[in-house]
């Protein structure tokens, strides 16, 4: 029983020591990191959020959808820093893990894209499709 209950603390300690740890910025060092050379910026919401607005220059792959890892890992440079933002900080951070794990340097967003605009930093507004009226 002994063991049993040694073994077992030891696979708890080993798993929870396999956490992945990356930067969580705020977003005036998120836009100071955008200003750098290379810098490569995911955005990881879902197609009808980033309809609202988005940050120039990001790449939208939703983290959410099945194939994040493989679409992400397929356009990213491992060689250079990427930043990730979703909506309020949560998919950022669950993207971030992903892309730490295979071997990024990653950078999240603190309070996703809602922390970027109260802060009154830059977006862009997708143009909308009109229609002649009938």
């Amino acid at each position: 029983m002994k063991n049993i209950i040694i073994t077992l603390l030891a696979a708890i300690a080993l798993l929870t020591s396999c956490e992945v740890n990356f930067p969580t910025v705020s977003p005036d060092e998120f836009e100071l990191m955008l200003s750098e050379p290379e810098v490569q910026l995911i955005d990881a919401r879902r197609d009808d959020e980033v309809a609202l607005g988005y940050i120039a220059g990001s790449m939208h792959i939703d983290v959410l959808q099945p194939g994040f890892k493989k679409k992400a890992i397929s356009v990213l440079d491992r060689n250079r820093k990427v930043l990730v933002h979703c909506q309020s900080g949560k998919r950022g951070a669950k993207a971030a893990e992903i892309l730490k794990r295979a071997g990024f340097d990653v950078y999240n967003l603190e309070g996703g894209f809602n922390a970027w605009t109260e802060a009154g930093k830059p977006y862009l507004v997708p143009e909308k499709e009109t229609f002649p009226a009938d």
